[in-house]
């Protein structure tokens, strides 16, 4: 149906609800409601043309699957060896790391990333003193927990804990020392640097 015989066929439609009383002609209106007030359970054109309407959290869960899908089609990991090492500490009420390759010294973890460390070396004995943190933009043997990519904020980008317990945190800008953007997940191990 084209639409000159759609506007055909509601011209004739319009003027038979008008004529059974179902519809009143726009002119005759004093205040033109906005939407339908009708009691009697009667839909308006307006009604009938409405688009559907838009989920914003499933679009946002799409948008992410998406996000994440498509950095873990890329490779991230700017060295050529695609496992890094780092070895965090606790100093001046955080955990903090050293990484001369890269040029950091004491950078700090914030935002919710101290919690999910804590997490990490729950079974670590002396872990404050240091532990080593393998961590890889794919998969490795014996990675023990992965964090999923949420949404990029302020430079940083946060991720979220997968599985339990449920904690998100913020990965600084730094993390750009290691991978050329972000990846859609983190695979993580956190031993004992004796071991």
């Amino acid at each position: 149906m084209n639409l000159r015989e759609f506007q055909k066929l509601w011209n004739e439609m319009r003027l038979e609800l008008i004529a059974a009383g179902k519809m009143v002609p726009r002119e005759k209106l004093k205040n033109f409601p906005k939407e339908n007030s009708a009691r009697d359970g009667l839909a308006t054109i307006g009604a009938i043309f409405m688009p559907r309407r838009t989920n914003h959290e499933e679009a946002k869960k799409k948008w992410r699957k998406y996000h994440r899908n498509r950095l873990r089609k890329e490779n991230t990991n700017t060295g050529t060896n695609p496992v890094s090492v780092i070895a965090p500490y606790w100093d001046s009420g955080t955990w903090v790391f050293d990484d001369e390759r890269v040029g950091l010294v004491k950078e700090p973890f914030v935002s919710g990333v101290p919690d999910m460390i804590d997490h990490l070396v729950r079974d670590i004995p002396g872990a404050r003193d240091g532990f080593r943190m393998t961590f890889s933009a794919s998969p490795f043997p014996g990675h023990t927990d992965s964090l999923e990519w949420s949404r990029a904020e302020t430079g940083g980008n946060w991720y979220k804990l997968h599985g339990e317990p449920d904690m998100e945190g913020w990965l600084c800008p730094a993390l750009f020392k290691y991978f050329e953007s972000a990846p859609g997940c983190l695979y993580v191990k956190a031993d004992s640097i004796s071991s």
